[in-house]
């Protein structure tokens, strides 16, 4: 617990949370404005959005990317492959235990496939964000790390 960078499980968190609700707002105006073209009142708007398996789809792809973006974020200081990856599994529980409260106000009312393969896509998301930070760091390094070769002269014709 001492070796973890709480400022940067806390940008983790900011960026998929943040994200996130980015990414589903981006889709309830693009959805407002298929309505309002169409000349129906979006009045359930929220119903009609979380009523149909593509936009439910949708929404966990979206939220998965959020997420995806926070655990990035999270694992960038880390000096190791397991740091990475730890940094970017605890950007994950409190960012799913903040967006999870929501169900202590309002009932959850999504079907149990999306339940399932949105807490069941949650630990493979983090991992794969901080494992994806990990490997772009050390590519970062190699390239900087590795020795310059002179660029040889251009001959003159």
């Amino acid at each position: 617990m001492k070796n973890l960078n709480w400022k940067q499980i806390a940008l983790g968190v900011l960026a998929d949370i943040g994200s996130t609700i980015f990414f589903v707002v981006v889709l309830f105006i693009g959805f407002l404005a298929r309505e309002a073209m169409a000349g129906r009142p979006a009045e359930s708007l929220n119903e009609k959005i979380f009523e149909t398996t593509p936009m439910l789809i949708l929404v966990l792809v979206l939220g998965l990317a959020g997420l995806l973006l926070g655990a990035y974020v999270a694992a960038a200081r880390s000096d190791s492959q397991h740091s990475a990856v730890v940094h970017a599994c605890v950007t994950a529980v409190i960012s799913t235990a903040i967006l999870s409260s929501i169900y202590l106000v309002e009932p959850n009312t999504e079907p149990f496939w999306y339940n399932a393969l949105s807490y069941g896509l949650i630990s493979p998301t983090a991992i794969f964000g901080g494992f994806w930070r990990w490997r772009n760091l050390q590519r970062r390094n190699r390239v900087l790390d590795s020795p310059t070769t002179p660029i040889p002269p251009i001959p003159n014709s």
